[in-house]
């Protein structure tokens, strides 16, 4: 299993409707895709930042979560670069 952890941050007059993308657009749109297993995120509100982590069954699975940013870029969101982890620990 993987985990795609991504970062990036916001102009704080579109932290609703970057908040709106991610609960109607991100989370059922990663639902559809191969391999997708949890999604989580978070807002840093006073830096303007957000967190976006989600597993997956094979890094190849995760790597095509990207096809989903370009509706968040078109309202101003930027992203850092992902990153992918194995998960060799679970609790």
């Amino acid at each position: 299993m993987y985990a795609r952890v991504t970062t990036g941050s916001y102009n704080a007059s579109d932290l609703d409707k970057i908040e709106q993308i991610f609960n109607q657009d991100l989370v059922p749109g990663f639902k559809k895709l191969a391999g997708f297993q949890s999604f989580q995120g978070g807002f840093d509100r006073g830096a303007n930042r957000f967190v976006a982590i989600s597993t997956w069954d094979t890094v190849e699975h995760a790597n095509a979560a990207q096809t989903l940013r370009p509706q968040f870029e078109t309202i101003g969101a930027r992203f850092d670069p992902p990153q992918n982890f194995e998960i060799t620990t679970t609790s």
